[in-house]
């Protein structure tokens, strides 16, 4: 059962997903009409489940389930993954490779490999006041107030020494 994401309690159960490239407008209406019907259709063991679904940044997919109505179960958090992957195959867009950090200079997004994040610090490409986003979040109260932090906040300390 769809239901607006400002309106879902801090205890939400959330996932993001976070794509290798900004959305393109269509691709946004797509999404939106798309996670309009699964959200609407979402259910745990025969029980619709009360969600919200919203888009951030043109870049990352955030699903959201209130579980103080009814929690989420490992069958529909399946079908939760399942939606992502077939928005993946039809948007020919990463959606579920967790080997990408996303970081928020300048108003913009820019996606990096895990890889290369020690080698960027290096460089000064990324310092310690670099936002990175938090993909780890899994719930809408630290999601609203913790999503992004500075890299020297964040994982990335151990890298600013």
């Amino acid at each position: 059962m769809l239901h607006s994401f400002d309106e879902m309690p801090d205890s939400s159960r959330m996932w993001i997903y976070q794509a290798d490239r900004p959305f393109t407008t269509d691709e946004l209406l797509q999404i939106d009409q798309e996670a309009r019907n699964f959200v609407n259709s979402w259910a745990a063991h025969g029980q619709g489940l009360k969600a919200a679904f919203k888009v951030e940044h043109n870049q990352f997919i955030v699903l959201a389930v209130d579980e103080t109505y009814h929690p989420a179960s490992g069958c529909s958090i399946d079908d939760s993954v399942g939606f992502i992957r077939n928005l993946e195959q039809k948007l020919g867009v990463a959606l579920l490779n967790r080997s990408n950090v996303a970081l928020y200079k300048g108003g913009v997004v820019e996606i990096r490999p895990l890889k290369e994040i020690k080698s960027s610090i290096e460089a000064g490409e990324i310092d310690r006041e670099t936002l990175v986003f938090n993909g780890f979040i899994n719930n809408l109260k630290d999601f609203r107030n913790s999503w992004t932090q500075p890299a020297e906040d964040s994982w990335m300390s151990k890298y600013f020494v």
